[in-house]
């Protein structure tokens, strides 16, 4: 941030001080020069990268650099948010990041406009974001907002996105740009984190991203008729992933010396449950098109070995597969609701044979990737194991 402070200057001559009527001392020709020039003017910005929520008035805006957005309250200024007005116009090309300050939480339905051109117009567009996603308890996001004289940035909900939330920042951020309707993941991306699912099954691993193009798929919703939506559909796919399906919280907390086993060091001594490892995962998130705050998940696990954790009973058990359809209808009811794979992807019409197909490795075959499918028909979860051993202690 500029610091418009005056500069010091040299004493002057006390014979040289002219005062006028009041006493107030008259500043001569030199003297007001200088202060002039050090005046706050109206410029173009090259590259705006605000360090404090401030307002700041220019006459004309050009991205070149990450444009740091910071929110600690609902007003733009210092107690608030940063805003940056152009009087006439603006150009975007780069990252926004969005940084909440001092605890500040937004609810449904804030808004912070945080880059005006009321007389101008804007051109180009932002290319991802980093913060739009991980506050609150995983059901709100920010979403960005273009009008004619401004961007926004405005809080959604979806009920949903709680059972399906990545805990990690590089999966948030990602996920962050899937539920805006603003951006939209052109290429595939390979990211490192962690996921939670309803709250009982935790998920580590390399993930690849993709996003679907939009399509038309049938809506499962307990206790009313089905129901077509458009949505835009994120998948997950990961191999060799970690997965805990239980109570406890995670079974593990880290793989501190990175070599990609978690060792008796690294385990939650609380958790009880299925510890699963050699995973092959595929995860399904499904956004309408337009916005009504619905959003849907499936998820399928397939387990190289698995064995139950906790005091009591030991378990071990191969081939076990964890699948999980769900979602949540923008209902005054918190209604359940998932999509009718075989239904939305059949073969031909009435066939109820479908299912969508998420690519987990091509190593082996290109041609015939291994892949997750996802076939189920309503709101689930279920865990099923071959070949399992159990003893009571």
């Amino acid at each position: 941030m500029t610091d418009f402070r005056r500069p010091k200057r040299r004493p002057t001559k006390r014979r040289n001080r002219r005062r006028n009527s009041h006493g107030r001392r008259l500043l001569t020709q030199s003297e007001l020069r200088l202060e002039l020039s050090h005046l706050p003017s109206v410029e173009t910005l090259e590259d705006r990268r605000m360090l404090a929520a401030d307002i700041t008035n220019v006459s004309s805006y050009t991205q070149s650099g990450p444009l740091e957005i910071e929110i600690g309250g609902l007003t733009p200024g210092t107690s608030g948010h940063d805003q940056t007005n152009a009087s006439t116009d603006a150009t975007i090309n780069g990252l926004l990041n969005v940084t909440l300050l001092n605890g500040f939480q937004p609810s449904v339905g804030n808004t912070f406009e945080f880059l005006t051109f009321p007389t101008g117009t804007l051109a180009g567009k932002f290319t991802s974001a980093t913060g739009l996603y991980g506050f609150g308890d995983g059901s709100l996001y920010f979403d960005v907002v273009e009008t004619a004289t401004s961007l926004q940035l405005v809080v959604k909900e979806l009920p949903g996105a709680a059972d399906a939330k990545p805990t990690t920042t590089d999966l948030q951020d990602a996920f962050g740009t899937f539920y805006s309707s603003y951006f939209s993941l052109t290429t595939p991306q390979t990211i490192s984190g962690d996921l939670l699912l309803n709250d009982y099954n935790y998920v580590r691993g390399n993930f690849t991203l993709n996003q679907r193009a939009a399509e038309t798929v049938d809506i499962t919703r307990t206790g009313l008729a089905p129901v077509e939506k458009e949505v835009t559909t994120l998948t997950l796919a990961a191999t060799g992933a970690h997965s805990f399906f239980g109570a406890g919280g995670s079974y593990w907390t880290a793989d501190t010396d990175a070599d990609g086993e978690i060792d008796q060091n690294e385990i939650n001594t609380n958790a009880v449950g299925f510890s699963m490892t050699d995973v092959d995962f595929g995860l399904a998130v499904m956004a309408p098109t337009t916005f009504d705050g619905s959003v849907y998940h499936a998820v399928q696990s397939n387990a190289g070995v698995t064995t139950f954790v906790g005091d009591l009973i030991d378990l071990t058990a191969h081939e076990v597969s964890v699948d999980i359809d769900g979602g949540t209808e923008n209902l005054a009811v918190d209604l359940p609701a998932a999509v009718n794979f075989r239904s939305s992807y059949e073969t031909s019409v009435g066939a109820n044979d479908g299912q969508l197909a998420i690519t987990i490795r091509t190593d082996t075959d290109p041609a015939t990737p291994d892949t997750i499918d996802l076939s189920g028909t309503g709101p689930r979860a279920r865990v099923t194991a071959n070949n399992a051993t159990l003893s009571v202690s």
